[in-house]
């Protein structure tokens, strides 16, 4: 699946069902970054950041992982500080 979304990294619903496969194995923190990746392509950001929130919690001792997930929270963040400052006006 992964070699898809690389391919094809707007096609929301296969972010969608890689959290599903993740969360089955029990990858808890891998099934909240795709389930994050989801709201972010559809511009949730507010969704995003609460579930990469959730995937940082789940990543335990994984570095990389926890890396990853830190960057991808901080650009997540950026764009829900751009989109309710575009909101409020």
């Amino acid at each position: 699946m992964r070699y898809y979304i690389r391919r094809n990294p707007d096609n929301y619903p296969l972010y969608k069902l890689l959290s599903m496969a993740n969360a089955e194995l029990g990858h808890l923190a891998e099934a909240h970054q795709a389930k994050a990746e989801y709201h972010a392509i559809l511009g949730d950001y507010e969704v995003s950041v609460a579930t990469l929130r959730l995937a940082l919690r789940e990543a335990g001792d994984e570095g990389y992982l926890k890396s990853s997930l830190r960057s991808r929270l901080t650009e997540m963040e950026e764009k829900l500080r751009l989109q309710n400052a575009v909101r409020d006006g």
